[in-house]
């Protein structure tokens, strides 16, 4: 038996578990606006991780488990997940993986796409859009390629980095629309003032900018991680932008938002530049680091954008106590 689900497309977008959610969600008809502003609602643009070497994992390393659950859950969606770090001491391993594997087909059988972690060589989350029983195989699709090879059931959960990770689509409820701008709200606030991110080499929120403004200094400077980040992060902080100018539009509960809008369209330009300065290439991890003067300017950028971010986290912080 073979089935696949053709009506579910990878939504092209840097943060590729919020593309994952947009085509989940999309395909199964519990989303029906724009991508901006279920990034923006579920909380996701909110996240700003950095590792001390700007390592491309700074925008994957957070709790997978509750924070895809809450995200979800502010749109009201109903969702359970399986994940499982690959060891080959692991007895039980493959039974993981038959136990995944029939659940994902439950879920294609009900028209329900699902989210997995690097159903692709390349490490970022993708779809699992179907299977063919008979060959063993799962139909993918990634967020660099639309058309991967299929992906053996033994396959699952054994990428570069290996943790077989799904998230199944169960249920949908109607939401209180203000409830779910102040989470979103709320969540960003809280991620902003973190003290201390889940990984020691990692931050999040204003300290995330202290070490991206310190790996300019760091000679282990990852070039490849720095050019990702910067763009995974340029689209979260335009997000925020049209996110916010929403909320403040159209929900007078919330007011004085128009200011935190403009300054994260302020902040997303200095984004911008930031990704002009050292733009994304795959073959930047065999190149040279950035020059000093890059270097500096990237540190002269980066300091601006997070005092235009702590003055928006205030308008945020008092619109929440308003609201």
């Amino acid at each position: 038996m073979k089935k696949v689900l053709d009506q579910a497309h990878m939504t092209p977008a840097w943060c590729s578990y919020a593309g994952s959610m947009y085509s989940v969600l999309q395909s199964s008809g519990l989303w029906k606006e724009e991508f901006w502003k279920l990034y923006g609602l579920s909380g996701m643009a909110f996240q700003f991780i950095v590792h001390e070497d700007c390592c491309p994992s700074s925008v994957t390393v957070y709790d997978w488990v509750n924070g895809h659950y809450h995200a979800m859950d502010r749109l009201g969606v109903f969702t359970t997940c399986e994940e499982l770090f690959y060891s080959k001491y692991l007895h039980t391993f493959s039974m993981m993986q038959k136990h995944c594997v029939q659940s994902i087909k439950q879920s294609i059988d009900k028209g329900r796409v699902v989210i997995v972690w690097a159903p692709t060589p390349c490490l970022e989350f993708g779809l699992i859009k179907g299977y063919d029983e008979e060959n063993q195989l799962l139909i993918t699709e990634a967020v660099n390629d639309p058309h991967p090879d299929p992906l053996p059931y033994d396959n699952l959960g054994l990428s570069e980095v290996p943790i077989l990770y799904c998230q199944f689509v169960l249920d949908s409820s109607p939401i209180d629309i203000n409830k779910a701008v102040y989470q979103s709200l709320r969540f960003g606030l809280n991620e902003w003032n973190k003290e201390n991110h889940i990984q020691p080499q990692y931050a999040c929120g204003k300290k995330a900018y202290d070490y991206l403004i310190q790996s300019m200094e760091n000679q282990r400077l990852n070039a490849f991680g720095l050019s990702y980040i910067l763009a995974v992060y340029q689209e979260s902080k335009q997000t925020l932008h049209q996110f916010l100018e929403w909320v403040g539009l159209s929900n007078p509960s919330f007011s004085g938002l128009e200011e935190a809008a403009m300054l994260y369209q302020q902040i997303a330009d200095y984004f911008k530049q930031l990704t002009t300065l050292w733009p994304f290439q795959p073959s930047l991890k065999q190149e040279a680091s950035p020059q000093k003067e890059i270097r500096a300017k990237i540190k002269e950028l980066a300091q601006k954008a997070k005092e235009r971010e702590t003055r928006a986290m205030k308008v945020i912080e008092k619109a929440i106590q308003n609201g």
